[in-house]
């Protein structure tokens, strides 16, 4: 059976369903021959639940690097969201998106998102506001906090708001100043009318609201753990310091609870003696501890095996590209993908409250002479990276609940999700970060199954490249498999950057239909993305197979990220 073509495509991406669909049979028609097929038995053993939320989104408003993020969802040209971008977003599938900050959230107050406000008309442009400029205007400030809770609706996503702590930890403000700000913004985003003893709920109808914008998550503060003198870096950190941070956080947070019981809380936990006076004290007032995380920033230095320092002119683009999907590390016993256990990841992890990675991504590249070298820095390498963190939340879902990759909408960053020319001449395009996150989220079930792995290829990954280590066992083939009530879904990652595999799948516990779908991310392997000429390098494939063997084989082609969709008898 042929592959599925939507005839109202245009001709290109028709062509190419066509030849991706002959690609697959030739793969399975050379593969096949081989003793050694790489073999998964899916099991009807559920080892945990997956939370949609893992797939969300994180909408930046930025301030540095001639980065402004967030606005650029809308067109200045109209006024509107813009369609293209809109488009992306809705092909995203996004469940939950997190804004406005980020990096300068801490540093300026929630009203410079709204117009109308106490002595205010029309909210104020965007400024550079933890910068030395800090007067300096960024942006226009376009997509406030009333615009951005109106595009979750049109993506029916669930917004996530983050506040201010950072006034009240420097002590620019007092604790009660924090808590009065905290009950103005929940009053403003979640009260109706008549009931609050504020005029928040007015100032909203102002503002083209008239109903509550009903925002259930909060995170208070960013990145808190890097706060002067809380500097992540360092163990012994002033005890003084520690609490004075703590009872920041937990007067804003009682407070947001006790006008809205229904609310859910996250708090920043990558520091033990935070985790101590949370477990201790107010487990009833947190609902998600966060951390971050982020490989592998700049690669100015490569070391083979973390000793001996390698020179540009030693390496290649299989080399570049097999050290760049190997994140974020690996099994060393099965050499699928786990979470790199720093001590944020492990404080947070550790703990009984649930956890929110509320940012993420493969985010890095080369500099120095590593990047004046000709060396691939692969977007779609990227994607199948960004694919290994998806595996290894999926992974650990029995904690992880939330994870928000980092950053939706962007100019110039090469993590943005959808990549925008700030002129709009050109059309907006997604990066294959971005498009992997849509997959995963439009095709998964909610059910991690038990899996066992027969002949899976390995290889290894010896390089250092800053955050990205050498790793002995490296999986070719990621594979792991989840369940929804009627179908079950075989995610697969291959890695190689030119061996095509075919994959022997074992349904022992199930009855499976014959006919089943494959979407599968594939695109230029060695592309990145010019602003200057903005084109997609990745595209995901849409097929339909109809397996007519006892056995079923899946033809997954080298550097592709898959989803194959089977329906249960």
């Amino acid at each position: 059976m042929g592959p599925s073509v939507n005839f109202n495509s245009n001709k290109n991406i028709i062509r190419m369903k066509a030849g991706f669909y002959l690609l697959c049979f030739s793969i399975l028609i050379s593969c096949t021959e081989k003793k050694d097929v790489p073999t998964v038995t899916i099991k009807n053993t559920v080892l945990h639940q997956i939370d949609d939320k893992v797939f969300g989104h994180f909408l930046e408003e930025c301030s540095w690097d001639d980065e402004i993020g967030a606005d650029l969802v809308i067109n200045p040209n109209t006024g509107g969201f813009d369609t293209t971008i809109l488009n992306h977003l809705k092909s995203m599938n996004i469940p939950i998106i997190r804004y406005p900050g980020g990096s300068d959230v801490d540093y300026y107050s929630w009203t410079d998102l709204i117009d109308h406000a106490p002595g205010q008309i029309k909210r104020k442009n965007y400024k550079a506001y933890r910068h030395e400029d800090g007067d300096s205007v960024v942006s226009d400030n376009r997509l406030g906090l009333n615009e951005f809770v109106h595009l979750c609706r049109e993506l029916g996503a669930q917004p996530l708001y983050v506040l201010n702590i950072g006034d009240a930890f420097y002590k620019k403000i007092s604790i009660n100043q924090a808590k009065e700000n905290a009950a103005a913004v929940l009053a403003y985003c979640n009260l109706e009318k008549g009931l609050s003893q504020t005029d928040w709920p007015e100032y909203r109808e102002k503002n083209g609201d008239a109903k509550p914008l009903q925002i259930k998550y909060w995170q208070i503060g960013n990145e808190t753990w890097g706060f002067k003198g809380i500097d992540w870096k360092y163990v012994n950190r002033d005890p003084k310091l520690i609490k004075h941070l703590y009872d920041c956080v937990i007067a804003v947070a009682d407070t947001l609870k006790s006008l809205d019981p229904s609310i859910k809380i996250i708090v920043d936990g990558p520091f033990e003696q935070m985790i101590s006076m949370f477990e201790e004290n107010s487990k009833p007032l947190i609902d998600y501890l966060a951390f971050h995380t982020y490989i592998p920033w700049s690669i100015n230095e490569v070391y083979k095996n973390d000793t001996i320092l390698v020179d540009a002119s030693e390496l290649n683009d299989e080399l570049t590209w097999n050290a760049w999907v190997s994140t974020p590390a690996t099994d060393t016993t099965t050499g699928m993908t786990t979470l790199w256990m720093d001590n944020a990841a492990n404080f947070a992890t550790s703990t009984s409250f649930d956890v929110a990675v509320t940012e993420w991504n493969w985010n890095g590249w080369y500099s120095g002479e590593y990047g004046n070298s000709g060396l691939i820095q692969s977007d779609l390498a990227k994607g199948i990276g960004a694919a290994g963190f998806l595996h290894a939340f999926m992974r650990k879902g029995n904690k992880i609940k939330i994870a928000c990759q980092s950053m939706t909408v962007g100019k110039g960053w090469g993590i943005t999700g959808v990549r925008v020319d700030p002129d709009y001449k050109q059309q907006a395009v997604m990066l294959p970060t971005g498009q992997v996150n849509g997959l995963y989220s439009s095709h998964h079930g909610n059910l991690l199954l038990d899996i066992d792995y027969h002949k899976i290829p390995y290889f290894e990954q010896p390089f250092k490249m800053n955050a990205i280590v050498p790793q002995k066992k490296v999986a070719e083939l990621d594979v792991l498999a989840t369940k929804s009530y009627d179908e079950i879904f075989v995610h697969v990652i291959n890695r190689s950057y030119k061996n095509d595999h075919v994959l022997r799948v074992e349904f022992n516990d199930f009855g499976i239909e014959k006919v089943y779908k494959a979407y599968t991310l594939t695109g230029d392997l060695t592309a990145k993305i010019d602003n200057s000429s903005l084109k997609q390098c990745a595209n995901i494939i849409e097929s339909v197979f109809e397996n007519g063997n006892e056995t079923m084989l899946l033809s997954v082609p080298h550097g592709t990220v898959s989803v194959f969709v089977f329906d249960i008898k």
